[in-house]
């Protein structure tokens, strides 16, 4: 371990030890479940300990970090690998699914300002508007980096080039940027298809078949210049880690770009999963995900935020935005 980050690691983990809950978990929705706490090693098909997980995101140039953006225990299990990932030693820069390129400049002079102070970052950058879960959610993990000098990244691409790619398609986009992201390619039909298939299913039959190539093309779009985006950041730093949903994190997703990138450098996907009452078995949860197996290196399971219909919850947001027009 680096002496300069050993302290600020001790005291961030004694921090976290006092504040602790006499639940391990914040959500309760099936936390009796079988699955709840377990980690799956999808390649080996076996469970493992969190010990193990901590071990190979360590020796791995790229970590993803995937979520289900509103569960809390998600974010507390991103910062604990994260601090495992310090406390051996690794100095990576975090990057954030969650903040645009545009918002990197507002990012930078909060850190040169307010170096180690992650409570107030979230009212810098402009974060409570931005749509995402409450920054206390994600403050966590901000901390131990901050505390451990890591550096952080806006990842995302911004609203101008996104808004000009809608227009004129990716034609917007610089042709060396998407050449080696293989923008500049079509994905196989059956890619294609599966891809639209669950982006209509995502959105819980309100988007028209017709529309469904365009959101995908959209969706190749954030998973290519996102990776481009912290590929490019972790240049100067050790390694990356990647705080995402966990759609993105999926190994045919960001890290099928990374591996474009840097050829050289192994990713490692750990997503975070709420547990389904009928689903005993980890293989059940690649149903999730329209696959066969679950595309990620490890799986690790965690109660549910609540138990609403997902699309109940889909119909009522846009009820709400419907209201704000």
């Amino acid at each position: 371990m680096h002496p300069s980050i050993a302290i600020p690691v001790v005291v961030m983990a004694l921090f976290v030890s006092a504040c602790a809950p006499s639940s391990p978990w914040r959500t309760t929705s099936g936390a009796g479940h079988d699955l709840v706490g377990q980690i799956w090693d999808v390649r080996e098909n076996r469970f493992v300990t969190e010990m193990e997980v901590f071990d190979r995101a360590s020796v791995a140039e790229f970590v993803l970090l995937g979520e289900k953006h509103d569960n809390p225990d998600h974010h507390i299990l991103q910062s604990k690998v994260l601090a495992a990932m310090v406390e051996r030693g690794r100095r990576p820069v975090v990057g954030f699914e969650m903040l645009t390129t545009d918002q990197a400049p507002a990012l930078s002079q909060y850190l040169e300002n307010h170096p180690p102070d992650a409570d107030g970052l979230g009212n810098a950058i402009g974060w409570e508007a931005s749509g995402w879960p409450a920054w206390a959610q994600y403050q966590p993990i901000a901390e131990v980096a901050l505390q451990a000098g890591l550096p952080l990244a806006a990842v995302s691409p911004s609203r101008e080039i996104t808004g000009e790619i809608r227009k004129k398609g990716l034609d917007a986009l610089d042709s060396q940027v998407a050449v080696r992201t293989a923008l500049d390619t079509e994905p196989e039909p059956s890619v294609q298809s599966a891809m639209e298939e669950e982006v209509i299913e995502a959105h819980c039959g309100y988007l028209p078949e017709r529309v469904a190539p365009a959101v995908v093309r959209m969706q190749r779009v954030r998973d290519a210049l996102m990776a481009d985006n912290w590929a490019s950041a972790a240049r100067q730093a050790d390694g990356g880690v990647l705080i995402t949903g966990a759609g993105h994190a999926r190994n045919d997703r960001v890290p099928t770009v990374m591996a474009r990138l840097r050829p050289d450098a192994r990713s490692l996907a750990v997503t975070f999963l709420e547990v389904q009452s009928e689903w005993t078995m980890p293989d059940s949860y690649a149903e999730l995900f329209g696959a066969e197996t679950l595309p990620f290196d490890f799986a690790w399971f965690t109660p549910r935020l609540d138990d609403l219909d997902p699309c109940e919850k889909f119909s009522a947001s846009l009820k709400r935005l419907q209201m704000k027009k």
